[in-house]
């Protein structure tokens, strides 16, 4: 019960659903704060990194203006304008990676793998959930060291698909038509669309057309045919967008109205979930104070309650980010395509605004830090779910990935 309640807490049960877990780390940080002394030097946390930069090959670019940053941090020197990146460099929450038409970057996920991006690629990582990384346009390359679990379930978001990564070797593509294609090779994957949810099984590959619709599954190609595969499906895309662009962008702005429309009933079921798990989270608290330990029958009713309740709120928070994820990729891409048009989509840029501030009210995360060691030992940084000696992974009795109302993918 105690592991339940401490899953409960650090999922979502307290508001946390769907940020990681940061916002727990924000109240435990201001809580220290204000029982520290005054005097004495100030503490410096070192932000950890959510990727790092391997090897790099021509043109590769970093923006960091959209880095999510904490509110005691300083703004670095290069924040505005993209600079060269280099290997080694760090990538946190809201940079931006991109590749130019004869380049490639490899992205080093700490203590998962790594994630190879192909020629005019553009991937963000992502605001708005724990390990997603947003894939505008391109092929990536996913190599995992092993399947991932609860939080560390590595996801995909492109404009025509939204992936969970759940073995260790795929491949996603992100058409300019707003398409996507995948290719699990290694495991499997569930794939989200506009017109539901796929399940693709180790060696299956799957593509989405621009309006959505998965097409049945096929078996994937070779390992050593994977890429070449994959890039020259996305190469094919990309010619046919340059002859007809005018076309494409119409069919986006169409598409990323749909979405917008869409995504404040899913918000709302979000939010509306959340409430009703912090009352069930109350109520096993009563519970559980009322009775003796072992817990008696009310309290575990209340548990059995409380935990099919979290495995809805994953699943609606899903589709709410799925589907805000597709409305926002679709529209960073036809701005990429076309900067200063067409009025379609310039009638749209106030109603995605409007949309991607109440994301951020939802899901916004904040950069991980480092802790000090309050008994005077070096800083250490904080351990992922499911490590040794680290945050609770799932419920008692639950399947490995499912945590007790929060986002466990």
């Amino acid at each position: 019960m105690r592991h339940l309640l401490a899953t409960i807490l650090f999922a979502g049960g307290c508001g946390v659903c769907s940020d990681g877990g940061e916002a727990l780390d924000r109240d435990s940080e201001s809580e220290h704060a204000k029982a520290a002394p005054r005097e004495g030097p100030k503490i410096v946390r070192a932000v950890l990194p959510e990727a790092v930069l391997g090897t790099l090959e021509g043109d590769v670019r970093v923006d960091h203006s959209g880095r999510v940053r904490l509110r005691d941090e300083e703004p670095a020197g290069d924040a505005g304008p993209t600079v060269p990146a280099r290997t080694g460099d760090e990538l946190s929450i809201g940079d931006t990676l991109g590749v130019g038409s004869a380049g490639s970057a490899e992205v080093r996920l700490p203590d998962q793998g790594r994630i190879e991006i192909g020629n005019e690629a553009r991937v963000t990582v992502s605001p708005y959930g724990m390990n997603e990384l947003s894939l505008v346009r391109g092929r990536a390359h996913v190599s995992l060291d092993a399947p991932g679990q609860g939080r560390r379930i590595l996801k995909v978001a492109m404009p025509g698909a939204y992936v969970l990564v759940q073995g260790t070797e795929l491949f996603v593509g992100a058409a300019d038509d707003g398409s996507a294609r995948v290719i699990a090779l290694d495991g499997p994957a569930v794939v989200r669309t506009a017109a539901g949810k796929v399940d693709l099984a180790a060696g299956g590959a799957i593509e989405i057309d621009a309006e959505g619709r998965a097409g049945r599954p096929t078996a994937a190609p070779a390992a050593a045919d994977a890429q070449s595969s994959m890039d020259g499906w996305v190469q094919g895309r990309r010619e046919l967008v340059r002859r007809a662009l005018g076309a494409t962008l119409t069919k986006l702005a169409a598409r990323i109205s749909a979405e917008v429309d869409a995504a404040p009933a899913t918000f709302a079921k979000v939010a509306s979930r959340r409430d009703a798990n912090r009352e069930l989270l109350k109520g096993l608290r009563q519970k559980r104070s009322a009775e003796k330990a072992p817990p008696g029958p009310e309290a575990q009713a209340a548990q059995r309650q409380l935990a099919e309740a979290s495995e809805a709120l994953i699943e609606e928070t899903d589709v709410a980010r799925s589907t805000f994820c597709r409305a926002l990729g679709r529209f960073e891409l036809a701005r990429l395509l076309s900067p200063s048009g067409p009025p379609e989509l310039d009638a749209l840029t106030e109603k995605v605004g409007t949309m991607k501030s109440e994301a951020e009210r939802l899901f916004r995360r904040s950069p991980r830090r480092s802790r000090p060691d309050l008994r005077g030992g070096p800083m250490r940084a904080p351990m992922a779910p499911g490590a040794p000696g680290g945050g609770p992974e799932k419920a008692p009795g639950k399947a490995p990935g499912s945590a007790a109302g929060g986002e466990n993918h």
